[in-house]
């Protein structure tokens, strides 16, 4: 059963349907108010300021669209033309041109750096590229550049946007669009293969050691049983794009205190397992927490334990990344992160580290996130640490 809208929720949608009627022109909360049947104190107290509530109505009618592009893309009956379609039907439709300008209103003054959109850029392009690059491999894109043709979708929909509330051109607009898929079709119709199709499937994972493809280490620093970090390891393995094989590496908690002295054959036997899942890997993804403003003593003696080792495919030269999944920002602990991984010499992919934040509400009894945004974003991750992982391993 679904949870009944909260107050602050039936006020929004009340807001976003006053606008789209009225628009924003000479907007007052206490207009608003009266019509929509509450006091301006009352939209001030959920929304902060008439700046806020306009913010919030922005990002609802995205949140709005975002649901119905994956309802389309949920329709087995659509190609992915009709589907672009379809979604363009849905944006230009007259009745939206209220809220889509009030987007490009906002957004225009966020690149401004006016006060009360200070927020804003944060999440106006990123919201969009995870959704967006999952359907487009689900079509058959290489996962490698699955995420740019997310922004290049992105761009030029919100291009073709702005030029329909600009100048009222629908024909021209729709014969952009037109031509915009029948690029994309073309350009489709060359991929070798099947069209690639990330399953979220419950039969066992083949693990990276045993399988084919761009073999992918999964490393969480945490210890805990409930930790965000680790459910974002396992999601990793569920949504990771085709071609990819990943591996969780637990074995967090045996490693023993970092020692150079100990650092001598013959290893501890849980020095001897790592060092050898990291040279079997042709990348690794990291996951960590933040502990008092820095990295968690278990994670950096694993860390520890593998800049002593210089073997071959060691994690010198290494294409790594991480995923920060903290609510609370966790900058210290990443930048400890990143200076150690720069210090063992391994190579940082900037396009695959990434900060989704995850909620433990998010996360399911059998320790999954099942969000699919999330999921999303964690399959780009994955995919452009794989990208270059994979480069990296036909060179060595």
């Amino acid at each position: 059963m679904t949870d009944p809208p909260s107050a602050r929720e039936r006020l929004l949608e009340a807001s976003i349907d006053y606008v789209r009627e009225h628009g924003v022109a000479e907007l007052s909360l206490r207009r608003l108010a009266g019509t929509i049947g509450t006091s301006h104190r009352m939209l001030i107290y959920h929304f902060g300021s008439k700046q806020g509530l306009l913010i919030a109505i922005v990002r609802a009618v995205e949140e709005q669209q975002r649901r119905t592009m994956a309802a389309l893309d949920a329709d087995p009956s659509l190609s992915p033309a009709d589907i672009a379609r379809r979604m363009w039907q849905q944006l230009a439709d007259p009745s939206l041109w209220p809220n889509e300008r009030l987007f490009f209103e906002t957004y225009a003054q966020a690149l401004q750096a006016r006060a009360h959109t200070v927020d804003f850029l944060d999440d106006v392009v990123e919201s969009w590229l995870g959704p967006i690059a999952e359907m487009r491999r689900a079509q058959g894109v290489p996962a490698a550049v699955a995420a740019a043709q997310a922004r290049l979708d992105l761009a030029v929909t919100r291009g073709l946007l702005l030029d329909l509330l600009a100048t009222g051109d629908r024909a021209g607009t729709d014969a952009a669009v037109e031509h915009s898929i029948t690029l994309f079709e073309s350009w489709r119709a060359t991929l070798p293969g099947p069209p690639l199709v990330t399953a979220r499937a419950s039969a066992p994972l083949p693990d990276a050691d045993e399988a084919e493809g761009v073999r992918l280490l999964l490393v969480s620093g945490s210890l805990r049983a409930a930790s965000t970090n680790s459910a974002v390891m396992r999601t990793a393995q569920l949504v990771a794009p085709a071609g990819i094989a990943t591996t969780v590496y637990d074995a967090v908690a045996d490693l023993p205190p970092f020692n150079p002295d100990d650092d001598t054959d013959p290893l501890h036997p849980a020095v001897a397992d790592l060092r050898a899942r990291i040279h079997r890997a042709d990348g690794v993804l990291f996951s960590t927490p933040e502990y008092a403003g820095a990295l968690p003593g278990s994670f950096k003696n694993v860390l520890d334990w593998m800049i002593g080792d210089d073997e071959a495919r060691s994690i010198a030269g290494k294409p790594v990344a991480w995923i920060n999944a903290s609510v609370r920002d966790a900058t210290d602990a990443h930048e400890s992160l990143r200076k150690v991984l720069g210090y063992a010499s391994a190579e940082i992919v900037e396009a695959a580290c990434a900060h989704i934040p995850v909620a433990t509400a998010l996360v399911d009894a059998d320790g999954v996130i099942e969000d699919d945004a999330v999921r999303a974003r964690i399959a780009t991750s994955l995919a452009a640490l794989a990208a270059v992982s994979g480069d990296v391993a036909d060179g060595a």
